[in-house]
């Protein structure tokens, strides 16, 4: 006997799109009336996808491989929502099933971004999707493009992992120059236009199948300023410690300066007089002290100050130094690392 002539039917489904067109790559699975994976017995493996025109179909050669009863086809595709059908309650493998996904809808994406308003650059800027578990499976991006109010666009992409969350970090496309921004103590901070810039962010997302936009309502808006220390209310008490001692303003515990690139690096001092000077000390590796301390005393002039730190040659085997500033040979401040990479 030919093999033509043992295929007794043959299990069809026909996946397409709500325009009509044929849906590539969708899965198919086939479940018993009890939940159990039945789709490797109708179909040989388990899952099994529509091919680019849409179909996919097997040929049923042997009776007995399915045993009879009603079975329940689910067809899913990444950026569409899943649909169902069941079967006769004599389904034994042979059947046309044809289905139409609808893609899904933007609300389907749960979206999280800052709170509207006036954010610090300084603070990590995210904006977080999470993509409905349905549409797992394939390769989908999640894009934002960010406009600023000088009319530049940014894009920044991230793929879903398979989590479902794609994360976006939108600090490091602010470009924001740093500003110090204080106020006294207790006071709220009065917005300055010269300090902020305002951005919107576009959200969609992007698969095998088109485009969703996230942000059919308008693009959310966000003001950002690059100041320090961030925060509604920057109380300066708060970056004093117990014993007295001026924390450094400066969102790094150890200020990273790149050896390879920049000959110094700077520090702005809002300090003046003669009475105060900047020590810094050289640290190897274990953190032990490389010779003498040095002094600068470039505070003698009133107003701001940007201290340049020399970084020493390679051969002196200096990973960090400590910056500390003295009032009258004292420390006032805690010890500023600098790293060297």
């Amino acid at each position: 006997m030919s093999l033509i002539d043992s295929v007794i039917g043959q299990f069809r489904v026909s996946v397409s799109k709500a325009s009509g067109s044929p849906l590539a790559g969708a899965y198919i699975r086939v479940l018993t009336g009890t939940g159990e994976d039945a789709t490797s017995r109708v179909a040989g493996a388990s899952p099994v996808r529509s091919a680019s025109s849409g179909i996919f179909q097997v040929n049923v050669l042997k009776v007995g491989v399915v045993a009879p009863g009603q079975y329940t086809i689910i067809v899913s595709a990444p950026g569409f929502v899943s649909a169902s059908q069941q079967t006769s309650t004599t389904f034994t493998g042979e059947g046309s099933f044809d289905f139409v996904l609808q893609p899904h809808a933007a609300g389907e994406y749960l979206v999280s971004l800052p709170a509207p308003g006036y954010v610090s650059a300084l603070q990590p800027i995210q904006a977080t999707v999470r993509a409905p578990q349905s549409s797992l499976g394939d390769w989908q991006l999640i894009e934002a493009l960010l406009s600023r109010d000088d009319n530049s666009i940014t894009p920044v992409e991230s793929p879903v992992p398979a989590s479902g969350e794609a994360s976006l970090g939108l600090s490091s496309q602010l470009r924001l120059k740093p500003v110090l921004y204080l106020v006294a103590d207790g006071q709220d901070a009065v917005v300055d236009d010269d300090l902020f810039r305002e951005f919107h962010v576009s959200l969609s997302v992007v698969n095998d199948n088109g485009t969703i936009d996230l942000s059919a309502d308008g693009a959310y808006s966000l003001v950002a300023g690059n100041v320090q220390p961030p925060g509604d209310t920057n109380d300066l008490s708060a970056y004093t410690s117990a014993d007295g001692l001026a924390s450094w303003l400066t969102p790094y515990s150890e200020l990273p300066v790149f050896a390879g690139y920049y000959a110094d690096c700077s520090v702005v001092l809002h300090v003046s007089g003669s009475d105060y000077s900047l020590e810094t000390r050289y640290l190897n590796a274990a953190r032990t002290q490389i010779g003498d301390a040095v002094e600068s005393d470039a505070f003698a002039a009133p107003g701001k100050k940007a201290v340049k730190i020399r970084i020493p040659d390679a051969g002196d085997g200096a990973s960090y130094a400590e910056l500390t500033i003295l009032k009258n040979s004292v420390a006032v401040t805690q010890p500023l690392t600098v790293k060297y990479y």
